[in-house]
């Protein structure tokens, strides 16, 4: 949508990221009906062989059978006060926007989900 795309931009610029952004719409104009078979063709566009996705998403309504080639991962994301994978606002709020960015920085390469992703 161009309010999340609004959104993305606005992040990516005020962290100053060097990534990025493209609209679905321009990777894929004529979009499957099945979102399983959107979501695989996507991910191909872009060269991807890994897809992430929530573990109850992953399990209510994914067909696997339309990833041929493409790695699955869920995150099993269980929050306590040690966890670490929270959304950008969190850390835009509680570490401001130098914080964050060397949040970012620090864990490049590394990634932060890595503790929470599991392969389906």
């Amino acid at each position: 949508s161009e309010l999340g795309y609004k959104y993305a931009r606005f992040i990516v610029d005020m962290l100053d990221l060097e990534t990025t952004i493209v609209l679905s719409r321009n990777l894929i104009p004529d979009r499957p009906e099945n979102p399983s078979e959107w979501i695989a063709e996507l991910t191909r566009s872009v060269g991807g062989t890994m897809y992430m996705q929530g573990r109850d998403s992953m399990e209510s309504y994914m067909d696997r059978d339309m990833f041929t080639g493409i790695d699955l991962y869920y995150q099993d994301y269980q929050r306590d006060d040690t966890d670490v994978t929270l959304s950008v606002l969190h850390y835009l709020f509680t570490l401001g926007v130098d914080g964050t960015r060397k949040l970012i920085e620090a864990d490049c390469g590394r990634g932060l989900l890595a503790g929470t992703m599991k392969r389906w």
